[in-house]
């Protein structure tokens, strides 16, 4: 599993079983329900004023470490302060994104 051309958003993968948990792994990102910490040690965690938000096919989830892509599967991660408004308009723009096959 990895993203196609390095292009940071298309995700491919070559095996079943393999999991979103898995990809972050690979790539050294820290990842769950909380965090997100990038290999330098730069960390987005959930706080007072900001929240780490994952979104499937529009729908929101908790985590989505043991989640397992299927074919045009469109997800958003999100960490802000954003109104369930913006999440809606990122959520719009996601979803008219063309996905490269």
């Amino acid at each position: 599993i990895h993203f196609e051309g390095r292009d940071g958003s298309t995700i491919h993968k070559h095996a079943t079983g393999v999991n979103l948990g898995y990809l972050f792994e690979t790539l050294a990102i820290g990842l769950d329900d909380q965090c997100y910490v990038f290999p330098d040690g730069k960390s987005f965690c959930t706080n007072d004023e900001y929240s780490l938000k994952y979104f499937i096919n529009g729908e929101s989830v908790s985590d989505i470490r043991d989640y397992e892509i299927v074919e045009d599967d469109k997800i958003l991660i999100t960490f802000g302060g954003e109104t369930d408004e913006q999440i809606q308009e990122y959520l719009k723009q996601l979803d008219n994104q063309e996905l490269i096959k």
